[in-house]
């Protein structure tokens, strides 16, 4: 206990002279008996895989932490994580390796435990990842449960640059918060994000899970800007509209996702400003925190 007195002491020194910052290791909290009401159940997703494309490569290992959080978005209580390989039919590249650290070996006859993942799906309100546009399809290909519940995006959902930071990535933003963890693992990246969530942002002040609660719940519409002008293009992308090639299916056309309050303005927008005032019938979808984020909007 001294050892460890002594070092907060050093620690503390270094930060009051100004010339140093002092990251502290991330250590995962015990788990906690959860209490249920009011409070509700989130569920930490990361994923490890074989590439990124969830089409083609294979999910090799999932973490998941659940926890509780209060409406306004303060984090309550940590449960039991729970991280599983999998062994993909296809030998795991040496890139691959490299980059997470899991070897063939590893995953040499293991399999996720898909009735485990489903009950901590299943008691969950809120699915959160890092980055749910990759988590999420890999997830679905898991099992189809996760389309069952609404998801939000701890990338995204918080306007990190607005807040002042100069990179959403997790760990330069564990970085700026005082702790580091070893990356690209799925378990410590859960807690990471965790750890994350439960601070308050740089510029507003506020719990970054209160602003993310805010972003998932807003209702949103993909609008394709079909059929357009190939000298509308920079005007398209300067008001952040991005290029869909037409693969898979989907049209062949500039699209954005857009508030579903800012909905009528954006069409007038395309009406007046791309479409040279009639608007024509194009395509659009409903997006909610149900199905944001999934492989079925592909």
């Amino acid at each position: 206990m001294s050892g460890n007195a002594n070092l907060r002491d050093l620690a503390n020194e270094l930060e009051q002279s100004g010339d140093y910052r002092v990251l502290k290791r991330l250590v995962p909290p015990l788990p906690m008996n959860f209490i249920g009401a009011p409070f509700k159940r989130g569920l930490l997703i990361d994923t490890e895989t074989t590439g990124l494309d969830y089409r083609e490569a294979e999910l090799i290992e999932i973490a998941l932490v659940p926890f509780e959080y209060s409406t306004e978005g303060k984090l309550v209580t940590f449960g039991k994580a729970l991280d599983q390989f999998q062994q993909p039919k296809s030998p795991i590249s040496e890139e691959i390796t490299k980059l997470t650290g899991i070897t063939n070996e590893m995953v040499a006859g293991q399999k996720i435990d898909i009735p485990a993942v489903e009950q901590l799906i299943k008691e969950s309100d809120l699915i959160i990842a890092h980055n749910a546009a990759f988590d999420r399809p890999f997830a679905e290909r898991l099992t189809p449960a996760f389309k069952a519940k609404p998801w939000a995006c701890s990338l995204v959902d918080i306007d990190w640059k607005e807040e002042g930071y100069e990179s959403p990535k997790l760990s330069f933003l564990a970085m700026e918060h005082g702790f580091y963890y070893k990356a690209h693992r799925a378990d410590i990246d859960c807690w990471a994000t965790i750890k994350l969530l439960a601070q308050r942002l740089k510029t507003s002040g506020d719990r970054a899970m209160a602003h993310l609660l805010t972003s998932a719940r807003e209702e949103r519409w993909r609008i394709w800007a079909t059929n357009t002008n190939f000298a509308k293009k920079d005007i398209l992308k300067n008001r952040g509209y991005r290029w869909e090639s037409g693969e898979n299916g989907k049209p062949k056309s500039w699209y954005a996702d857009i508030a579903a309050k800012d909905k009528e303005a954006e069409l007038e927008f395309l009406k007046s400003e791309i479409y040279d005032g009639h608007l024509p019938n194009i395509p659009m979808i409903h997006i909610t925190a149900l199905n944001r984020f999934s492989a079925d909007l592909d």
